[in-house]
């Protein structure tokens, strides 16, 4: 292995790029869509709307070794020439497959006449969808080969169909859209691959209505809203392969909040865990509460360290006094006060210090990554981790708390570091979660298509799946989470269950731009390279945040040096990609890593224990702690903030 430095000018880049043709360029939303996806993925984006326009494309790129690839309407066929388009193929200006959207009954004579009479007809007016089915061709479909995804029934999500010719013999319907015609069920294609045509390779896409562009962790609440998207995406992946950004691999986690190392931790406990992440393959991170960092029971550790694989520790909060990390400035009916920033910091630095106690009388190491209490806190909080050194932050939402709302850049990534260059990712409730403790239940058959299906979205996305969840959740035993982990591993056999900071370093990008010649896009601070070839690789990797900025397409937007490792078959480097600055000793010890925090701190860590350990035990005890925290808030407002 070696470790260079190389000149991001000498560096040719990905030259790749989709041709959209429209004819009236009139398709705003499918334009935006496809759009989305080519800065996904890397690639350049040509709109044209006629076929000189066309033509010019191919004779600017007569020597380009990697030919466009053509996206376009369904009623912009008839500006295409069979003869010509099968002669750009054979010439290898054209790539061979051809992405055909919005096929109507307007242009279904037309789409017939190139494709020997696929469609026998198409399901017109539009119905709004009970759900969709996905046929099991892995190859294409990936993670979600064979799922069912269940329709939100929103007026708003219709979609139309075509029904194929039934002896066909090259045509492969890849989605098909389930629909009520009054008491019938009804089926069409949505997404249909053709293969029969002078060896060109069409995928035919129904028209569907598209809300527009969400970020990417929407998807897995409302798996349904992503259907429209599915098929340009899946046509991208399918077409270049490893040549577009990706994921190296597939990581999922299990994380419990707040509890300290004692068993059992109120409902939950490690041994009983342990046993079902042993017997169904998932790992569990604790998002510790630095406070408690005194707070160990010795069998308990001794478990952990007996079984880091399965067992790892990240920092949540300091001393969880409801929100520590607040916003700065207030309204005056705001719930909770203002919190300086100082103070912010402050707290950020003293959990390094506990937790470093924390490490010295366990021997337990612990990943510099922070799931903030009662949601993600300020831009101010995320500026502090970054200096401190955390390595990224996991919570409900990648968004700054405060962040101005309005419409944001559309991303298919649930993470990111837009937000203080800090690696922001977003986590989900472990399905059957619940805020109420009286209630945490077994998602219905319905739910559980829904969550089946979200997982699944998000592994086909390459985000990270992490679940979380608290002490209550396993009430009804320690095989709590057992099913959703049989659920993961059933879509994708070969995910990666692992701790935070393992997941926060392996989020990169990567793609192949020669034939030995990789590109990596990092979003961590450190990020663990692993060549999982069968032959020599030479990385080549952009400077933090760059992919947040805008999808580097272009050489010219690297200004800095790119750090470049060549690794062998099997073989991994662990690479420090930004340098951060490390806490000074005598910065952390001013602190006092003793509990000298107020009352009101005191107070509250011990109720919450007692509420914990103790009172979440019983149905009775659990209905009391339901009551509290519908009195949380009030409590907040009568407790002085500083005693």
């Amino acid at each position: 292995m070696t470790n260079t430095v190389f000149s991001a000018a000498a560096l040719a880049m990905h030259p790749s790029s989709l041709v959209f043709l429209d004819k009236e360029k009139t398709h705003s939303a499918t334009l935006e869509l496809i759009s989305i996806v080519a800065d996904r993925y890397g690639l350049g984006l040509e709109y044209v709307g006629c076929a000189e326009e066309f033509r010019k494309i191919f004779y600017k790129r007569e020597h380009e070794a990697s030919p466009p690839v053509l996206i376009l309407t369904a009623e912009s066929l008839d500006t295409l020439d069979m003869a010509e388009t099968q002669s750009f193929i054979e010439s290898g200006l054209l790539h061979p497959s051809i992405l055909l959207l919005e096929v109507t009954n307007h242009c279904v004579e037309l789409v017939n006449e190139w494709l020997k009479g696929v469609i026998r007809k198409i399901k017109s007016p539009w119905a709004v969808p009970i759900g969709w089915r996905i046929a099991e061709v892995p190859e294409i479909a990936k993670s979600l080969s064979g799922m069912w995804v269940p329709s939100a029934q929103d007026e708003s999500m219709k979609s139309s169909a075509f029904k194929l010719q039934e002896d066909h013999p090259e045509a492969l319907s890849l989605i098909d859209v389930h629909f009520m015609t009054g008491a019938e069920l009804e089926r069409g294609s949505v997404l249909t691959r053709v293969c029969g045509y002078q060896n060109i390779e069409f995928f035919l896409v129904a028209s569907m209505t598209w809300e527009g562009a969400s970020q990417g962790a929407t998807y897995y609440y409302r798996p349904s809203s992503f259907i429209p998207m599915v098929p340009v995406i899946m046509f991208v992946k399918h077409v270049y392969g490893a040549s577009v950004w990706h994921a190296p691999s597939h990581h999922a986690n299990l994380t419990i909040d707040d509890p300290w190392l004692r068993d059992p931790y109120g409902n939950l406990s490690y041994f009983r865990l342990l046993g079902e992440m042993e017997r169904w393959n998932f790992h569990t991170t604790i998002a510790f509460i630095p406070w408690n960092y005194d707070n160990c029971h010795a069998r308990v550790v001794d478990l952990f360290k007996k079984h880091r694989e399965r067992f790892s520790i990240s920092i949540h909060g300091n001393n969880h006094d409801h929100r520590e990390f607040y916003l700065t400035e207030t309204d005056k009916g705001d719930s909770h006060k203002a919190r300086p920033a100082a103070d912010q910091r402050a707290d950020i630095l003293q959990s390094i210090l506990r937790m470093n106690c924390f490490s010295r009388m366990t021997g337990i190491e612990y990943d510099r990554v922070m799931v903030f209490p009662h949601g993600i806190g300020p831009s101010i909080a995320l500026q502090a981790l970054r200096e401190t050194g955390f390595l990224a932050t996991f919570n409900l939402t990648n968004k700054p708390l405060g962040c101005e709302v309005g419409r944001e850049e559309p991303t298919l990534c649930s993470y990111t570091t837009k937000h203080e260059r800090l690696l922001s990712v977003v986590r989900f409730p472990a399905p059957g979660s619940s805020r109420n403790y009286a209630y945490a239940n077994e998602p219905s058959d319905a739910s559980y298509q829904t969550v089946r299906a979200g997982i699944a979205i998000m592994m086909f996305l390459d985000n990270p799946v992490v679940f979380y969840t608290h002490q209550h959740y396993f009430h009804r035993g320690a095989d709590a989470f057992s099913r959703t982990a049989v659920l993961v591993n059933s879509i994708n056999p070969e995910v990666r269950w692992s701790g935070l900071g393992t997941i926060a370093r392996s989020l990169y990008l990567q793609r192949r731009t020669g034939e030995s010649t990789w590109e990596i896009v990092p979003f961590s601070p450190e990020i663990r390279v692993r060549n999982e070839g069968t032959r020599k690789r030479l990385y080549l990797i952009h400077p933090l945040g760059l992919f947040d900025c805008r999808s580097p397409v272009d050489g010219s937007l690297v200004e800095e040096n790119w750090l470049t490792v060549d690794l062998g078959p099997g073989e991994s480097a662990l690479l420090t990609v930004e340098r951060r600055k490390s806490n000074t000793i005598d910065e952390l010890f001013s602190l006092g890593s003793k509990k000298d925090t107020t009352l009101r701190v005191r107070t509250i860590r011990i109720l919450s224990n007692i509420r914990d350990i103790y009172f979440s035990r019983s149905r009775l005890g659990r209905s009391i702690i339901d009551v509290y925290d519908k009195l949380k808030a009030r409590l907040i407002r009568i407790l002085p903030h500083r005693i």
